[in-house]
Order: C-alpha cells, then structure tokens, then sequence
C-alpha cells in the first residue's frame, strides 16, 4: 500500500510543480506588461499610453442617448487611444483645443496626418464660484481620443497636444506636445 501512495504523491507532486510554475510565468507576464507601460513627459505633464483599438463602429464612450451614429465611410474605421494623465507639474491642464493648429493629431507609418474627431475626459475639475468654462483637467485624469483613418494605415505617433496656463488669476493660454510613439515602423 505504501508503494502505491508514493506513485500517486509524486504525481500529485509533479502536477503541484507544473502548474506553480504556470502561475509563475502568468504572474510575471502581467507585471511585465504594467511594468513596460511607457511614461511620456515633458516639463509640465506626463503621460501613459493605456490602450490603443480600432475599431469599425462609433465607440460607445462617445455615444449620445437618442442619436444615431453612422458608420465610418466605406475604406475606413475609428482609432480609439486611452491615456492617463499620471503627473501635472505646476500648470493648470485645459481640454484639447479645436482649431486646426493647436489639436492632437495622429500620423499614420506614411506620414499622413488624421485630425482629432473627438476627445472625452474623465477627471475635470471646476474652479468654485466661477462659470462653466473655468476647469482644469487634474492629475489621474482618463483622456479617450478618437480619429477616423484608412484600415490599411497603421498609426505610428500621437501628437498629443494639449493647452495649459500657470495660474487662475493670469490666465494666459500656452501649448504643449508629446509626441507618442504607437509603432515602430
């Protein structure tokens, strides 16, 4: 009896090992991948890319009761890029502006360049006892952007541009960019 035991130990043993192992090499890749999320920053901000998607409908982030949100036109689809904003350096952080020149922008490996076609935050603060435009967008803040691209594009760098101003009673608009690396091509 004591022989049929140990063969069965061993075995159990051995299935112990293997799988404490797997756990191991699971463990690890997780770490590996929120250890390798890559901070961009200049003076002011900085950044962590969290998630890049394409996708071929309206994201649901972006998505109005009661509205209807056609598809992207034949030949292209939607990027959808997460970031966080991990560190704010002595600035007052503002939403993305929209005119042409002053807005996150997304180059494709060709060199093409796509403009913002939405933008969402989640982490703005108000300024108290003033109006509706007075806010500032505060350090853990989740940025999602949205562009419409080709399918066959592939993107490359996020310029993320973003407005800021050094104090409530001066406020004086100035911008800044970091230039995101998505692919290596």
């Amino acid at each position: 009896m004591n022989i049929k035991i140990k063969p069965l130990l061993t075995t159990i043993g051995i299935i112990l090992s293997i799988s404490m192992i797997s756990l191991s090499a699971v463990e690890k890749q997780s770490s590996l991948i929120s250890k390798e999320k890559k901070l961009w920053e200049d003076e002011r901000i900085a950044i962590t890319l969290d998630k890049i998607e394409r996708t071929d409908s309206y994201p649901s982030e972006f998505k109005m009761p009661g509205y209807r949100y056609p598809p992207p036109k034949e030949g292209y689809d939607f990027i959808v890029l997460c970031v966080t904003i991990t560190q704010i350096k002595d600035i007052h952080l503002g939403m993305p502006e929209r005119s042409a020149q002053t807005k996150p922008t997304l180059v494709d490996t060709h060199g093409n360049v796509y403009e913002l076609a939405n933008v969402k935050y989640t982490g703005v603060e108000y300024k108290e006892g003033l109006t509706g435009s007075d806010y500032e967008i505060i350090q853990g803040a989740k940025g999602i952007f949205l562009f419409k691209t080709p399918k066959n594009e592939e993107p490359k760098i996020f310029k993320f541009v973003y407005s800021y101003w050094e104090s409530w009673e001066e406020k004086v608009i100035k911008y800044g960019q970091i230039d995101i690396k998505i692919s290596q091509n």
